[in-house]
Parts: structure tokens; C-alpha cells; sequence
């Protein structure tokens, strides 16, 4: 299990022009994927009916970018940069119960389909300013 930033989710406005600059810059590999409402709506909050949308993961293993690009519908209400720093854990529920102890608030547990296939229980909360997201990847 990864013991540091697992990936940054980053919103973007123009998600072609980002890649450009990935390309430039020999980021790789890019996986390309597109990303339904519900999907949205459960891993960034947006409405459903809004939040269809694409995206690219950039690298593999820790250190990873998912670049999602902001609908268009949303982009005078949703502002790009970074949506949360992404940790995994294999107890996505107790630290849901730990950050709950220190006081924070926290938005989850959830599950959601993966892209790819298989199902990955996570949550977000925000602490000192900062987006986090704490995840257990499932097959």
C-alpha cells in the first residue's frame, strides 16, 4: 500500500491544452477516459445532470494525475485547480472515524465505479484549507 500522495485530482478548463503541456514535458503514460453524471456526482460533488465530462490519468503509481475536465455548464461555478490530494488506506471507514474525532468534517464514505471496472470505497474532507481524499482502490 502506497505511504504517500497516491495522485492530485486538478480540474481543468480545457483538458487538451493540459495534455499538450503533459506531452511536452514527457508526463507519461495518459489514459484518456470519459466519465458519466453519476460518476461525477459522486466523486466531485456536481450535479448529475452537469457533470458528464473526460479526463486523462497522467503517470502511474504514486504521484499521479487525474486531470478532470470542468463541464461546460459548470465552468462559471466551479473554478480550476486542485480538487483534493488522494492517500489510499485499506480502512477507508476508520479513518472516516478518526478524522471525525479530530473534529472534521467529512463527506463519505462512498463507493464508486471505477472507470476501468471494480468498485473503490472513498471519502473527502478538508483540513487547514486543503482538499484531501482518502481511498481504497477495489478490482
Amino acid at each position: 500500500m502506497p505511504s504517500g500522495i497516491v495522485k492530485a485530482v486538478v480540474l481543468v478548463d480545457d483538458l487538451d491544452a493540459v495534455l499538450a503541456v503533459m506531452e511536452v514535458v514527457g508526463a507519461e503514460p495518459v489514459a484518456r477516459f470519459e466519465s458519466t453524471g453519476a460518476q461525477s456526482a459522486v466523486g466531485l460533488g456536481w450535479p448529475e445532470e452537469q457533470g458528464a465530462t473526460r479526463g486523462a490519468v497522467v503517470g502511474s503509481r504514486q504521484g499521479m494525475l487525474e486531470l478532470v475536465e470542468i463541464p461546460p455548464a459548470l465552468r462559471g461555478s466551479v473554478r480550476p485547480g486542485v480538487a483534493n490530494l488522494s492517500f489510499a488506506t485499506r480502512d477507508v471507514e476508520g479513518a472516516v472515524d478518526a478524522f471525525g474525532a479530530l473534529g472534521l468534517v467529512v463527506r463519505g464514505p462512498f463507493d464508486f465505479d471505477n472507470i476501468g471496472g471494480g468498485t473503490s470505497t472513498f471519502a473527502h474532507l478538508e483540513a487547514g484549507g486543503v482538499p484531501f481524499e482518502v481511498i481504497r482502490y477495489g478490482g
